[in-house]
């Protein structure tokens, strides 16, 4: 049976001195996959009208944003994904007691999820991908540990990428994928390049127009929309790649710019990204340390209009 990141590396971690060091365990190359390439987010966001109503809005929630990015050091936090090629299936039971009979997954011998080592019933997202077959098959599941019953977690998507994307799902509040929407340490992040627009966690949102297909319901008060796509200005840009750390962290600020990002999750009003986590993220492309102690805001971004409203 599968076992979770931290049972296996607990006895690692307590010899070793401490959950800091234990080897990572690094994201797998996707070799270039691209999934739906008919979606927006792989065309430049050059030449799209900016909406100066909503992106003046944006001033009324100036929180610190954070971007739905995979991390060489799954150890500490960050997003990971693992290739299930060829795993076994394993049961799977739903959270709530009477929510269904629960679904079969590619789970790999050590699962790694967001936030890891976190626990369970935390923000612990697990995403799995599976590329043994002409088209991707992309698994998200929310909420995934070992409960009474064995694995458990509240809800389970597997999307087709040879299929339209609306038949998709996944455990963002918006229902964007976020295999789609998230750079690839190896091939992307240390290339210096991204070549599509990210997923970003802002403020719960009641509303949301395609690409997104789905809301929290949370927070009605600000304007915000699930599908909003937030743009970097290159004056902004510019200015934030003459602090940048790293290469990984310029490649972000790149995508940003060239392609910008969309609202697909939630994170708490009052709490910024690093509080977010229980652990330390990766500071190679944590955006918070980005200009000081203010951070990438959402008052960095305008919103362009790339679908009709």
């Amino acid at each position: 049976m599968p076992v979770t990141f931290e049972a296996a590396y607990r006895a690692k971690a307590r010899r070793v001195g401490g959950w800091a060091n234990v080897p990572p365990l690094p994201c797998p190359d996707l070799g270039g996959r691209v999934f739906w390439p008919d979606m927006p987010w792989h065309r430049p966001a050059a030449g799209l009208e900016v909406d100066e109503i909503r992106t003046a809005m944006l001033a009324e929630v100036d929180v610190p944003i954070r971007a739905r990015s995979t991390f060489r050091d799954n150890v500490r936090s960050g997003t990971p994904y693992q290739l299930v090629d060829g795993m076994p299936l394993t049961k799977v039971w739903p959270v709530g007691l009477f929510d269904g009979l629960g679904w079969r997954v590619p789970l790999p011998p050590v699962v790694t999820r967001f936030g890891d080592p976190t626990g369970y019933l935390t923000d612990s997202q697990w995403l799995g991908i599976d590329l043994s077959g002409e088209h991707a098959v992309l698994w998200e599941a929310g909420t995934l540990g070992v409960g009474w019953r064995g694995w458990q977690a509240r809800r389970v998507w597997r999307s087709d990428t040879g299929r339209p994307f609306e038949e998709s799902g996944a455990a963002t509040a918006s229902r964007i994928p976020m295999l789609a929407l998230m750079p690839r340490p190896a091939e992307e992040l240390l290339a210096g390049r991204i070549p599509r627009a990210l997923a970003v966690s802002l403020p719960a949102s009641p509303r949301w127009h395609w690409p997104a297909r789905f809301s929290d319901g949370l927070h009605p008060s600000h304007p915000i929309e699930y599908g909003d796509r937030l743009v970097l200005p290159p004056e902004r840009a510019a200015e934030l790649r003459a602090v940048a750390p790293n290469i990984e962290t310029v490649a972000v600020i790149n995508a940003f710019e060239e392609f910008g990002a969309y609202a697909a999750d939630r994170t708490m009003r009052e709490i910024d990204a690093a509080g977010n986590t229980r652990l330390p993220m990766h500071p190679g492309i944590d955006v918070q340390v980005l200009d000081g102690e203010g951070g990438l805001r959402l008052a960095d971004f305008v919103i362009v209009k790339d679908y009709p409203r």
